[in-house]
């Protein structure tokens, strides 16, 4: 039975022009969705009657909002009335069957799979997570078709003919037995020659470029589809590569052989390479609060060495990456004599000093908050130095560290941490109330252009504040404090992108720590962690599958049968096993509180679903164990099972998390709820 929705409003003041439709017919869309693609297509003014031609733009518009979402025979009419002096116009829409394709049929190609080919008809899908059939669109055949001929060419098939699609339906337009009319597709292709590049030649005398950089570029080109531009390409190649080498006029030309079989000779030839210029002058503009010595020696290019643009990008990148400036600028060189250039950057400085405001949450501390103050150019030096202080239900706590990029000019950044922590009772960090001082000195170096490499030394004063005559931990009495000193290295590769939401991409860690009477410590101990997470974008718009796995180890050195329990391993909470309070998973005393343990294991999947806009909506599972010796490492794992939301913010996604336990026991409960900033992995 057909719906009739009608949309009156008689006011005193005129309507806006949108509100003189009715729409007739509708049963797909609502009558709020097709107002307001009406009201976007119409102008805004009231101080006018309905026009002819503003109907026509808006049953346009409606039809083309059907046609979009697959029903590719929609029709809409209108028709006119006047009601006390005001005309209204209803647009009378024949919805017909929504359309999916059912079937790709291909001919005539070899250089793709046919996969690839289907899978550019199948743009926009039906269902929840764009999982649903692939609707049909007539716009969409012709985008298709494009898309197919640009992959040919951009293959080195120059000539390609990719002919128009075609299109058959079901007998008598039948739909099927959900409701839905199945089309069949089909595309030729006329694939033609594949043009290659087989040979990259140059002159004699070499163009002036080292054998070593003629040999990359032959790398580059050789073997490669021959797309059209290749000749250009090659070109411009070749001109970078010798202004590298401070040619910045040469006379070069490409000469372009093509032989019957596609194969492609590219040629380079020379009629001069101009002078070879040398840097004049190298001059910085806009420092105000940053001392020059400091932005100097981070440049790649000086005064008298060969002009190079290479090193100007690597000098621009490195001001960048001093976090220093907001902007930086080579302007046009400016030729000082006949055979140098003078360059100059132009920067301008980012804010220097920043107020950071944190808020959050768990299970275990309800709410938590931070202040923080950065200055980004301690004393125009260059140095980051922050100070701050953080405060929740369980503890309090200050900050700070001071941070040298280029310690001794070297490509190694120092940084220098201390902090002091005054913890309340809480299972996670220990039974006892207590205060914690720590002292950190670490040095981290880029390796092998992803990985980063961090070294370093750590001393920490645990002080416990209760009376621990009666708190034993399986017959052994607790330190009521100590100092550990240590020494660690850690490795680390993050190629995640985007960085908050990624779906692309790798985070790999592992540390180890070590420490022993031999650096004065009165706790011997090792600790060694490993964790990974991969992002995998599913192939639809917007799903994302994020995985992870952690393992950790913890145990005594010397002949001790345990570590005191602030450096024992915990897990449960917001950022593991979400269906536990921070700190619960995991080993208990008899009087019912977690004590840790020496092996730690985590694992888990979460699918992200952006929603609309910055709204995301997850669901996640997982599985881990905290185990209290090395005996019983992979033992005894718990499950949690759950739903959230994140919104995006500018500092991280705004996160709520439900993870619930599907066999709690004991005192624990059958879900935990958890806020945050930041993804749990």
């Amino acid at each position: 039975m057909k719906r009739r929705a009608t949309l009156w409003i008689l006011l005193l003041t005129a309507p806006m022009l949108a509100d003189s439709f009715e729409f007739f017919g509708n049963h797909y869309f609502s009558v709020e969705d097709l107002q307001e693609v009406v009201s976007a297509v119409l102008p805004a003014s009231t101080e006018r009657a309905l026009r002819r031609s503003d109907v026509d733009d808006a049953a346009y518009a409606v039809e083309r909002l059907y046609r979009r979402e697959g029903f590719c025979f929609a029709k809409v009419s209108y028709t006119f009335q006047d009601i006390a002096d005001v005309r209204f116009a209803t647009l009378v829409i024949q919805e017909g069957p929504q359309a999916y394709i059912a079937e790709v049929q291909i001919e005539g190609v070899e250089a793709f799979a046919h996969e690839t080919i289907r899978a550019t008809f199948f743009t926009h899908r039906r269902g929840v997570f764009g999982l649903g059939r692939p609707l049909f669109r007539q716009a969409a055949l012709e985008e298709a078709a494009q898309t197919i001929q640009e992959n040919y060419i951009r293959a080195g098939y120059r000539n390609v003919v990719v002919e128009t699609p075609w299109v058959s339906y079901a007998l008598e337009r039948t739909p099927d037995a959900s409701g839905m009319l199945p089309v069949y597709v089909g595309v030729a292709v006329e694939e033609g020659t594949g043009f290659i590049i087989k040979e990259v030649a140059f002159p004699a005398n070499g163009c002036g470029l080292t054998e070593e950089t003629r040999k990359a570029i032959q790398a580059e080109f050789e073997q490669q589809p021959a797309v059209p531009q290749c000749a250009q390409d090659f070109k411009n190649r070749v001109l970078a590569a010798l202004a590298n080498r401070g040619y910045l006029r040469p006379s070069i030309e490409v000469d372009e052989r093509v032989r019957p079989d596609g194969a492609t000779l590219l040629t380079i030839s020379e009629s001069g390479l101009g002078p070879r210029f040398t840097v004049g002058e190298v001059r910085l503009l806009g420092l105000e609060n940053t001392e020059e010595d400091f932005v100097r020696r981070r440049l790649k290019i000086e005064g008298g060495q060969t002009f190079s643009n290479e090193a100007v990008d690597a000098s621009s990148r490195a001001l960048f990456e001093t976090g220093l400036f907001r902007t930086v600028y080579v302007e046009p060189t400016a030729f000082g004599g006949s055979d140098t250039v003078d360059v100059v950057f132009q920067v301008k400085e980012a804010a220097r000093r920043e107020i950071r405001l944190s808020l959050s949450g768990g299970s275990l501390d309800i709410v938590r908050g931070g202040v923080e103050y950065f200055d980004r150019n301690l004393l125009g030096t260059g140095l980051p130095f922050t100070i701050g202080a953080r405060v929740s239900f369980i503890e309090a706590g200050v900050e700070s560290s001071i941070s040298y990029p280029h310690f001794l000019d070297s490509d190694w950044e120092a940084r220098l941490l201390g902090s002091y922590i005054q913890t309340n009772d809480t299972p996670n960090k220990g039974i006892l109330e207590r205060n914690e001082t720590l002292v950190e000195l670490r040095f981290s170096h880029v390796i092998l252009r992803h990985f980063v490499l961090g070294l370093g030394a750590r001393f920490r004063r645990v002080n416990n504040f209760e009376e621990i005559d009666d708190i034993t931990l399986f017959g052994k009495d607790l330190p009521d404090r100590y100092n550990t000193i240590s020494m660690f290295a850690a490795i680390g590769l993050d190629t995640r992108e985007p960085f908050f939401f990624p779906d692309t991409g790798w985070v790999l860690n592992l540390s180890l720590e070590l420490g022993g009477s031999y650096f004065g410590s009165e706790v011997d101990f090792f600790r060694a962690e490993a964790a990974v997470r991969r992002y995998f974008g599913l192939g639809l718009d917007d799903l994302t599958l994020a995985l992870r796995g952690d393992i950790a180890l913890a145990i005594p050195t010397d002949n001790e049968p345990s570590l005191p329990i602030p450096e024992r391993l915990f897990s449960g909470g917001h950022d593991s096993v979400r269906s536990f309070k921070d700190g619960e998973l995991g080993f208990r005393e008899g009087d019912g509180d977690p004590v840790g343990g020496e092996v730690r294991n985590t694992v888990g999947a979460e699918l992200r679903y952006r929603l609309l806009g910055n709204l995301y909506l997850a669901g996640f599972a997982e599985a881990g164990n905290v185990a209290f010796d090395t005996s019983e490492a992979f033992e005894d794992f718990r499950l949690s099972l759950g739903v959230g939301v994140r919104y995006g913010l500018p500092i991280g996604p705004l996160r709520f998390d439900v993870g619930f336990n599907p066999a709690p026991r004991g005192r624990e409960g059958l879900y935990r709820v958890h806020f945050n900033i930041g993804q749990a992995f």
